[in-house]
């Protein structure tokens, strides 16, 4: 099952790679699919090294009460322009890289099903400044149904002919028939 899960892995990194090629921001972004037994024996065999480095930690697994070795312990290498997202990306550029993520896995998404899925995203004024905010919407306009929330509606106000705005306050949703810009508060929903 491990050697599946690796394989499809992979699979899917490379689609997501392919994806990115056509990426909304245009920023130099790539993953690569990092096992953790890179360093321990020939990946491209990687039914055959699994089953090694099992027989060789399973008394360590024994004792630890639990799996040591596996896909689970995999991670994803995230890099801009060359560069680890985690150690030099600053949090504006690892928000954006995830958003960039997110657009790619929709477009692989929607190159099998010839569907789009529902998209969620929270706070996107938290880390996006106006211009990706609105390259962002313009982008996923007519392509998935969007659920946006923000603290700030300025940034929503062309889209008031498509789109549905609900304030929540005091735990209390309710739909905005008339869009205006009042001052800001704190937890609007769009």
């Amino acid at each position: 099952m491990s050697a599946r899960i690796h394989r499809a892995r992979n699979k899917y990194v490379h689609l997501i790679n392919e994806a990115l090629e056509h990426s909304l921001f245009g920023d130099a972004l790539s993953i690569r699919y990092v096992s953790a037994l890179e360093d321990k024996g020939d990946l491209s065999n990687y039914e055959e090294l699994i089953a090694e480095r099992l027989r060789l930690r399973m008394e360590a697994e024994m004792f630890a009460g639990a799996c040591l070795i596996g896909p689970h312990r995999d991670e994803l290498d995230v890099r801009f322009r060359g560069r680890n997202l985690r150690s030099f990306g600053s949090a504006g550029q690892q928000r954006s890289a995830l958003i960039t993520l997110d657009l790619a896995a929709i477009s692989v998404y929607h190159s099998k099903h010839q569907d789009y899925p529902i998209f969620l995203i929270d706070d996107v004024d938290a880390e996006l400044d106006g211009i990706r905010i609105e390259r962002l919407l313009e982008y996923l306009d007519g392509r998935t149904q969007t659920f946006v929330t923000t603290s700030k509606r300025n940034y929503f106000e062309r889209f008031n002919q498509r789109a549905k705005f609900y304030e929540v306050r005091e735990g209390k949703a309710t739909e905005e028939t008339v869009f205006t810009v009042p001052m800001m508060r704190a937890g609007n929903v769009v």
